[in-house]
């Protein structure tokens, strides 16, 4: 019997942005209902750092941050090839 994963856990535990951690909790792909890679950004500075945008259904949304590209793209590969239809 095969087993059907539904939470995807990073690969880190977080990053640091704007001097403060930031997070990264382990979401249920099962609610989500898009993925991209994009930026994490607050104002003032709005630069940002490599992240995943997780769109979860009743338009909640969640991010993953990395404190660099390589790593969000190998992480943004596993989730593609692990929780894909």
């Amino acid at each position: 019997m095969k087993t059907l994963r539904v939470f995807a856990t990073c690969c880190i535990d977080g990053a640091n942005y704007r001097g403060a951690f930031v997070q990264n909790f382990p979401v249920n792909m099962a609610k989500v209902e898009t993925f991209y890679k994009t930026k994490y950004r607050q104002y003032p500075d709005n630069e940002g750092i490599p992240a995943i945008r997780f769109m979860g259904l009743n338009h909640a949304e969640f991010y993953w941050v990395y404190p660099d590209e390589r790593t969000r793209d190998d992480d943004y590969k596993y989730i593609l090839d692990n929780f894909s239809l």
